[in-house]
């Protein structure tokens, strides 16, 4: 089956749709604000606070991901 260019770019959007939809599931090179949080010992509030700071500095990358029926924002250095 021959794939056009208009089939191409359909495509080529669907897959980006895919990318970014929130359903998507945590990496292994990610980690959620209650990880951090563990790894610190510090309270959520702070740990958010500090990982919102750093992705203002552009030294890590945040999106969301599902993570038990909930979204929740996965981080990793940028």
């Amino acid at each position: 089956m021959k794939i056009n260019d208009k089939t191409k770019k359909a495509l080529t959007g669907l897959e980006w749709a895919i990318l970014q939809s929130p359903d998507r599931f945590i990496d292994p090179d990610e980690f959620t604000t209650e990880d951090f949080s563990n790894a610190t010992g510090s309270t959520n509030n702070s740990a958010r606070s500090k990982l919102s700071r750093m992705v203002e500095l552009k030294k890590l990358s945040v999106r969301k991901v599902n993570q038990s029926g909930k979204l929740v924002n996965a981080y990793k250095k940028a």
